[in-house]
């Protein structure tokens, strides 16, 4: 396809995959997500499980008086100042924040929730974006954001969080955006009303899905587990 993504990985497995943490990136100071997976947790030693940390200068240092989530975090948005996370929890700290929520340098240091969070499963993915607007783009295996039925991917756009058609028929794991295209890859054969082989595309203008066909192959032969792009 014309604006095809550069790079596609996908693996059936997805048990190999080490989710949640971040690290440096051009120079900026990215939070490490400890006990990112429950059978391979990233953790600081003398610390506890879920906690949220920061890579600086080599050593692990703690963000805000080490905030501890009580479920795994999965994955966080490429924001420097106010990254948002994604997982299976339903509180930090104490404070009711279920399964995504933001990081709040310039507001004391403090988590919160986005929008009335969302349930009935965890968030994988997260992808934010300010072209033609803003909008965070959710995805996974759930069934409620904020309180409205999704199946699986949802966005939020500062009036609420809403469906994206009949979302997938399983579970999300990558999204990259690519001008108006947003490129969606999981463990999903059906993308709203359409077969989509482990990968789909939602145009954010005209709230549409559409299968990737490649020399009459529909999508691939397996799972996707992440995406990047080239621009």
């Amino acid at each position: 396809m014309k604006y095809l993504v550069a790079v596609i990985l996908a693996c059936i497995c997805c048990s190999s995959l080490v989710y949640g943490q971040a690290r440096r990136h051009y120079g900026h100071l990215f939070p490490i997500i400890a006990d990112a997976s429950p059978d391979n947790p990233i953790e600081r030693s003398g610390k506890g499980r879920n906690a949220i940390l920061n890579d600086g200068d080599e050593k692990w240092n703690s963000v805000s008086g080490d905030p501890h989530c009580n479920g795994a975090v999965y994955c966080i948005s490429d924001d420097i100042y106010r990254p948002i996370i994604g997982g299976e929890f339903d509180s930090i700290n104490g404070q009711q924040i279920r399964g995504i929520g933001r990081y709040r340098k310039d507001d004391d240091s403090t988590f919160t929730e986005i929008g009335g969070g969302i349930s009935g499963g965890a968030v994988r993915a997260i992808y934010e974006t300010y072209e033609s607007g803003h909008k965070i783009f959710a995805a996974g295996n759930f069934t409620t954001a904020g309180g409205i039925s999704v199946n699986n991917i949802t966005y939020w756009d500062d009036n609420g969080w809403h469906a994206m058609g009949t979302g997938t028929n399983s579970t999300v794991l990558a999204l990259t955006l690519v001008g108006d295209l947003l490129y969606v890859g999981g463990n999903f054969t059906r993308a709203g009303d359409s077969t989509a082989n482990y990968i789909a595309i939602w145009n954010i203008k005209t709230n549409q899905w559409s299968p990737i066909i490649v020399d009459g192959v529909n999508g691939m032969d397996g799972g996707v587990a992440c995406l990047t792009n080239d621009y």
